[in-house]
């Protein structure tokens, strides 16, 4: 009996049949491994892209910033010029007097427009004794007195304010 057992586990079809089950334990481990490094390639994929994205933005940002850079060199070099052409003389002296009085002429013109407007406003709804009643005319008389007065000192501003300095276009 021992001879029939020892038999058996000497036989080849049980060597066959260890031999097919250490070759599917080994065929298992072999996939198990694979399927690892191809989970590991991907997430290496990954973050290749993400890195790639990355530096992708930062490059877009970057180049971002230079263009803004780039933009307000070109509007500093534009207001310069401006500023040159402003404090042109051409040397003949009545265009040269006519060009510097435009400023003032224009500033007094508004002032005399904006006066007379608020004169004949003031006339045409009877003044602050009109037909309308008090309540309503003086917040009509102070919102057209105020417009009035806000372009007026918005065009001031703008003509004064953008002058040259006397620093400058020396």
């Amino acid at each position: 009996m021992l001879t029939a057992i020892l038999g058996i586990f000497t036989s080849s079809g049980l060597g066959a049949l260890i031999g097919m089950l250490g070759s599917w334990l080994t065929k298992r481990e072999e996939a198990k491994t694979l399927a690892m490094k191809y989970e590991y390639e991907l997430k290496m994929s990954d973050l290749r892209i993400k890195e790639r994205e990355m530096e992708s933005k930062l490059q877009i940002q970057k180049v971002e910033a230079e263009g803004a850079i780039q933009k307000d060199i070109v509007d500093s070099q534009a207001f310069i010029e401006s500023l040159k052409e402003q404090s042109k003389v051409y040397g003949i002296k009545w265009l040269d007097a006519l060009r510097g009085a435009i400023r003032p002429l224009l500033t007094v013109y508004i002032l005399g427009v904006a006066t007379y407007l608020t004169v004949e406003i003031s006339r045409l709804v009877g003044g602050i004794q009109g037909g309308i009643p008090t309540s309503d005319l003086v917040v009509i008389y102070n919102k057209i007195i105020t417009e009035i007065f806000f372009l007026a000192t918005t065009a001031f501003t703008w003509w004064y304010g953008s002058r040259p300095s006397s620093k400058i276009s020396r």
